[in-house]
């Protein structure tokens, strides 16, 4: 089965409708998360699959489980492409099928390229499988793309892992037609912006100019489209020094869309600390995500920042 997914987002709804039943008298709710939750450094990605030569970590794999939504992946991983696109997607490609190999993925057709004006070239895998002799689903979303607004000047790679199915609703692909991940599949990156500095938007192309970097951080990467229909994933690095959860909620404060209460969602693994932020939503506006990650005495401070339109 070929199947697109954004599993980040569909969290979003979920916890609205929880927020709904926390009251909203502006207060922030705190929900205590049933499993520790936090960053590693992947050598490997999740289940295994290798990190192609070409391609590196632009942060630690994000560990999301037990942050407060049902519908949150297990796992998120973001890979900038410092190689041939294509090469490197293929290599990808090709360890996905040795996970996968009821699949028969063919690493050199993949369904699921587009080039559109707003979004820019991107290619997706999406794969599950029911484990053996249990009732979970293993779900696997990869998703290689470079968006106009994105500051990096190269291709992202952006993966997550689920063991229970909890990734969303699927779209199915089919198996017929579509483009080929060959090098002419994958057009040369335009690089249309000079990295930010505090005070500058940080989607322009996506969104107006209320969201803007804020001090004590620096944007590494514009990676998603936030939604089908508009806004934005980000990736800021928290600048050494600063207060990671107060840069959050600084976040979480810029993106509120109404008035009420937002809930916060905390978590350990180790030494690290993870929070999580959903503001208020707007009617036919946008749904808020922050996800702030501090792990002390490192450099490995982030803050993960998804607008979705409604």
């Amino acid at each position: 089965m070929h199947v697109r997914v954004r599993p980040f987002l569909a969290g979003a709804a979920a916890a609205t409708a929880a927020l709904a039943a926390a009251g909203s008298d502006g207060a922030e709710a705190l929900a205590a998360p049933a499993t520790p939750t936090g960053t590693r450094t992947p050598a490997t990605l999740p289940e295994g699959i290798a990190i192609p030569a070409g391609a590196r970590p632009l942060a630690p794999t994000l560990v999301l489980a037990g942050l407060g939504a049902a519908a949150l992946p297990d796992t998120r991983t973001l890979l900038t492409v410092t190689g041939n696109p294509a090469t490197v997607w293929r290599a990808f490609a090709g360890s996905v099928a040795k996970a996968f190999p009821a699949e028969r993925i063919d690493p050199d057709r993949l369904i699921g390229c587009a080039n559109d004006a707003d979004d820019g070239f991107a290619c997706t895998i999406a794969l599950d499988r029911r484990e053996p002799g249990t009732k979970d689903r293993l779900t696997v979303v990869a998703r290689i793309a470079t968006l106009p607004d994105d500051v990096t000047g190269r291709y992202v790679i952006e993966v997550t892992t689920d063991r229970d199915g909890r990734a969303g609703t699927a779209e199915t692909y089919g198996t017929g037609g579509g483009p080929t991940s060959t090098a002419a599949a994958f057009p040369a990156v335009k690089q249309t912006r000079r990295a930010t500095k505090a005070g500058d938007p940080i989607a322009p192309g996506r969104v107006d100019d209320r969201y803007r970097v804020l001090h004590g951080s620096t944007l590494v990467s514009v990676w998603g489209p936030g939604s089908l229909t508009g806004g934005f994933d980000a990736l800021l690095k928290v600048r050494p020094g600063t207060t990671v959860v107060a840069v959050g909620s600084a976040y979480a404060r810029q993106s509120r869309q109404d008035k009420g209460g937002t809930l916060v969602y905390r978590a350990r693994r180790g030494a690290t600390r993870v929070t999580r932020w959903v503001p208020p939503a707007g009617a036919g506006g946008y749904s808020p995500e922050i996800v702030a990650v501090d792990a002390p005495g490192t450099t490995q401070d982030f803050v993960y920042y998804s607008l979705a339109e409604d």
